[in-house]
């Protein structure tokens, strides 16, 4: 999938988006300061599940859509 495919499977416009992908970098971010040799396929599920739900907090927060596993698995195997 591409950046659109993505955009549209969240359902978010640009702006909604721009804040998801600077949200996610932070979440990346984090993953790799705690393991630098990580990519998101070696990620546990526990902490992919934790990311996920952080991220969807901070999006609520924002009013913006949750986004499901698909779209972020591809948003942080671009990220890590």
């Amino acid at each position: 999938a591409n950046a659109s495919q993505a955009r549209a499977a969240a359902g978010h416009n640009e702006e909604q988006w721009r804040r998801f992908i600077i949200i996610t970098r932070e979440a990346a971010r984090a993953v790799v300061d705690e393991h630098p040799d990580w990519t998101w396929p070696l990620v546990p599920f526990s902490e992919k599940d934790r990311v996920k739900n952080e991220v969807n907090t901070r999006l609520a927060k924002e009013s913006i859509p949750g986004v499901e596993s698909d779209v972020l698995r591809w948003r942080m195997s671009h990220a890590l």
